[in-house]
């Protein structure tokens, strides 16, 4: 490198205007963390008692210290192929959904290609379009979101979270099965919260060869610190992401505690069934204080607050109750809050009750 020149000047121009990304999470028992779509319960009891034990045992002994992970995490697809009636190849294990998300923009996009974000979406979608060198377009979904009578457009890359983050709401099998066949490109479909909705398009991806789907641990298994994410989608596709994919990058305990997740479904049956009982008790409370609630699937809820949505953030935030603002367009006057214990809930609802009423 020449005396005079600078990092900056030979770096892709996506990453140097791009912004670091840092994410302020709350930490302590005085947070009440309404903006971040976790689980308040924590994994199984099979994965408490994996994690008491000793990560030794986890990883089968001393001498796995010394080597480095299974680079296919082999028993994990295998498992993940049973639950979702697909074969071991069509699955691709990441360090979490993002990585998985961001494979697939890299895989897939040159510079200048067309990158459909439909609003609304996980604005990470965007993030990974644009830094892989995308021109990206973003068609209004409508409000709630809708795929009848949506048109993407053209494209080389289409972004749909089923349910939908932020709104909620899910999209049928049969209208994400029709937009697959209509759209050009290959049509990505963010599951991240399906396991609350009940929902899934794995068994579309035989018969559907432009179509992906994005599953994370992160959300109903309760294991976000572990980083594990997949994909399930036809043959080509899984080929094309194991050819970028990073050799080790999900662990031999990440892997383990990600197999005793999978093998109680039992246990998400249960947190299905708590969401879907605190969903209700919140929305109905939020209704009550005057808000607009969207209708969910998922374990969240967005709520329109005409106007007042930056008042509202910034004074729950001063009582330790933290939610996240919505900055897209037509959604701007919108809070996401997490659905999470009731000690929990009644908290946030007591907050926006001293706020909205004037109480405090």
């Amino acid at each position: 490198m020449s005396k005079g020149a600078r990092p900056e000047s030979l770096a892709r121009q996506e990453i140097v205007s791009s912004d670091e990304y840092l994410y302020v999470y709350p930490r302590g028992e005085s947070s009440v963390k309404m903006n971040d779509n976790t689980s308040p319960y924590g994994p199984s009891p099979g994965v408490r008692r994996l994690l008491e034990g000793k990560a030794l045992e986890m990883i089968g002994g001393l001498q796995e210290c010394t080597y480095y992970p299974d680079q296919t995490a082999k028993r994990l697809r295998e498992e993940i192929a049973s639950l979702n009636s697909v074969s071991p190849e069509q699955v691709v294990i990441g360090c979490g959904a993002d990585e998985i998300l961001d494979m697939l923009a890299r895989v897939f996009i040159n510079r200048g290609d067309r990158a459909v974000v439909p609003v609304p979406a996980y604005w990470m979608y965007y993030r990974f379009a644009s830094l892989n060198g995308a021109e990206v377009c973003s068609p209004f979904m409508g409000k709630p979101p809708s795929l009848r009578g949506f048109d993407p457009g053209r494209g080389k890359i289409l972004f749909i979270s089923n349910p939908n983050n932020p709104a909620g709401n899910v999209f049928s099998t049969e209208d994400i099965a029709s937009l697959a066949s209509s759209f050009d490109g290959i049509v990505i479909i963010d599951e991240a919260y399906a396991e609350y909705a009940g929902t899934s398009v794995a068994p579309l991806v035989g018969e559907c060869d432009n179509l992906v789907a994005v599953r994370t641990f992160s959300k109903i298994y309760g294991l976000p610190n572990f980083r594990i994410g997949y994909s399930i989608s036809g043959l080509t596709i899984a080929s094309l992401l194991r050819r970028i994919k990073n050799p080790f990058n999900v662990t031999s305990v990440s892997q383990a505690v990600a197999l005793e997740a999978l093998s109680d479904q039992h246990f998400v049956d249960r947190i299905r069934g708590k969401n879907s009982i605190e969903r209700s008790y919140l929305k109905e409370g939020m209704e009550r204080l005057g808000l607009t609630v969207y209708p969910s699937s998922a374990n969240f809820l967005l709520a329109g607050l005409e106007g007042r949505r930056d008042e509202v953030h910034d004074r729950l935030q001063s009582k330790g109750v933290f939610t996240r603002r919505i900055e897209q367009t037509g959604y701007s006057d919108c809070l996401r809050v997490t659905v999470r214990s009731r000690k929990e809930n009644e908290i946030l609802l007591k907050g926006l009750r001293e706020i909205l009423e004037g109480n405090e």
